[in-house]
């Protein structure tokens, strides 16, 4: 038997201390009815808690490097990413 979409949705989520929400889009439809590859692209909410131990599981093993911050410069002012900065990640605004 298949996995049920609740199975899924709990596969996609990304525990991490310092953000809620982080989860994989893979298994997404795509407009031309294929399917997003798994553990290539993700979202999250703001990243601003993100702890070093956090920091460390996205660079190691989830091998993310780019970081795209579609928030409104005001939300990047009051909860700015900057933990970011020092490591592998580069952030893009």
């Amino acid at each position: 038997m298949a996995p049920g979409p609740d199975a899924e949705a709990r596969g996609r989520i990304v525990p991490l201390e310092g953000c809620l929400n982080f989860r994989d889009l893979g298994g997404y439809p795509t407009a031309e009815g294929r399917r997003l590859r798994w553990g290539c692209v993700y979202r999250s909410d703001s990243l601003h808690a993100l702890t070093p131990g956090d920091l460390d599981r996205l660079e190691t093993d989830l091998r993310i490097r780019d970081v795209v911050d579609l928030r409104t410069p005001g939300e990047r002012a009051a909860e700015p990413v900057c933990t970011l900065g020092a490591r592998s990640l580069r952030l893009h605004l």
